[in-house]
């Protein structure tokens, strides 16, 4: 939003087609949850992302840098595209790029722009972490928390006497004209007041989303003092802390979010509850189909068992006998061992199927039937 807000008042940020979204590749990328527009320069992008490669690290996994990293010479042809990245700009009255990881390579930038003005911007870390679970939920609040710590601690401790102000992204829904122009003073723009007040029409409040009090900082010690100490170099920030009024209003902004987001979890849980009942119906469904299945096997096993045995009393009684045995109907007997036998191919079939856990436990009466051919194989050769 800061960015657009310089944008609108004649701040050169680059050709319009450099200026991507650098999460999803999408040119001028206007999103829900950034309506105006990224406004990140991909050449300097891609020369940050590279810094921190060479350095052992990524955005999302910054490198640890100590004073004077800069001066590493694998960063040497960077300097050369830097500076003439740079040039490219020299003809605009006023310029400059948005990207956070020059939270990070700021030192390198220093090297190139030793008169370089840096515009600090600090959102409420707990707000910053819910907007990066909204984009990616992946990640947890805490990872979110993290980052935002790495990031301004890399930048306090690396910054040294860079110029430097801070903005803090709550008081441009406090005082939006006073904090806009006491931006605008730091950065030597001496920009007309029609065009100050039609880059304020882009500030809406309804554009304050992931609103959270900043009292809920207080269990996270060290990320609290690195808020607190950035925003002590904002007046605005400080007159609009004290005001009571205010922050009443903020509260109860923050109250409603958050019951408006309880809503939206509700609403959410009840639409996996209602399509696991479903789910659960349909199973219980195929559950009973195979349980039907089942007995009907079961009930075909139980016929051929009792067939088997009467054919084996048959074989024991014609066994006993000598010449007297007899004729055993041959042909007969193997019409229906061929038709039972299919009833135990039906079994194995479905205990080879997806169901097989089911229908396994009755693999063991699909031998009682096998026995029967070799009775009769045998019985034929005598």
């Amino acid at each position: 939003m800061i960015a657009h807000l310089l944008n609108l008042c004649g701040m050169y940020l680059g050709q319009e087609d450099d200026l991507v979204d650098s999460d999803r590749g999408i040119l001028a990328a206007k999103q829900e949850d950034n309506p105006e527009g990224y406004l990140e320069n991909t050449k300097f992008l891609q020369i940050n992302n590279e810094i921190l490669q060479r350095m052992g690290g990524t955005a999302y996994e910054p490198p640890a840098l100590t004073p004077g990293w800069s001066s590493d010479r694998r960063l040497d042809d960077l300097k050369v595209r830097a500076r003439d990245l740079i040039q490219q700009f020299q003809s605009a009255e006023w310029w400059g790029w948005e990207d956070p990881q020059t939270s990070l390579t700021i030192e390198f930038w220093q090297t190139l722009i030793p008169d370089l003005k840096v515009v600090v911007c600090v959102r409420n870390p707990l707000e910053v972490s819910e907007s990066l679970l909204q984009r990616n939920q992946d990640e947890t609040r805490e990872f979110g928390l993290n980052l935002w710590q790495n990031y301004y601690k890399c930048f306090l401790s690396t910054v040294g006497d860079a110029l430097y102000c801070i903005t803090n992204y709550a008081t441009y829904f406090y005082d939006p004209d006073a904090e806009l122009r006491n931006l605008l003073t730091f950065l030597g723009a001496n920009v007309e007041d029609a065009l100050i007040q039609n880059a304020l029409t882009s500030v809406a409040p309804g554009m304050y989303r992931e609103l959270l009090p900043e009292s809920l900082l207080d269990r996270y010690t060290e990320i609290k003092e690195i808020y607190t100490t950035l925003n002590q170099r904002s007046k605005i920030y400080q007159s609009m802390i004290a005001d009571t009024e205010f922050q009443s209003r903020m509260l109860e902004k923050s109250a409603s979010a958050l019951f408006d987001k309880l809503k939206q979890k509700e609403n959410q849980l009840a639409e996996i509850r209602n399509e696991a009942q479903q789910a659960l119906r349909g199973y219980q469904s195929h559950i009973q189909e195979l349980e039907r299945n089942i007995r009907e096997l079961e009930q075909k096993v139980r016929q051929l068992h009792e067939f088997n045995l009467q054919q084996e009393e048959i074989f024991a009684a014609a066994m006993l006998e000598n010449e007297t045995a007899p004729q055993v109907p041959f042909e007969l007997i193997g019409q229906q061992l061929g038709k039972e036998t299919r009833s135990v191919d039906d079994i194995i079939n479905i205990i080879h199927s997806p169901d097989a856990a089911l229908a396994s436990k009755f693999l063991f009466r699909a031998i009682v039937p096998l026995k029967i051919r070799l009775l009769l194989k045998d019985f034929r050769t005598r």
